[in-house]
């Protein structure tokens, strides 16, 4: 699968909000954990870290991402191809919103 571009310095439009500037954040991840155990004490109730060995694996959503609305702190999670570059003239740098003259 190859891996989208994202500018994640641009600032863009969304489809479903489209009156207000978003800026990329990051692509969502699902961790996954694999526990072996590893001791062999039958006496041992398995409940000691050192029992097990814990493997991480990862995904990499690259079909979404979490956008923050320009003036805002809340994380939205949207597909990335609701996502159009828009120029810093074309927003608020205080509000957000697409279009306000102040």
């Amino acid at each position: 699968m190859e891996t989208p571009t994202l500018d994640f310095s641009a600032t863009y439009r969304l489809e479903s909000s489209p009156g207000v500037a978003y800026r990329v954040i990051e692509h969502p991840v699902e961790f996954d954990y694999t526990y072996e155990l590893v001791c062999t004490d039958e006496e041992c109730n398995h409940e000691e870290g050192w029992c097990y060995i814990v493997e991480e694996s990862y995904d990499i959503n690259y079909d979404m991402v979490y956008v923050r609305m320009v003036g805002d702190d809340y994380r939205h999670l949207v597909d990335v191809s609701e996502l159009s570059v828009i120029s810093e003239d074309d927003y608020c740098g205080g509000c957000g919103q697409i279009g306000c003259g102040w």
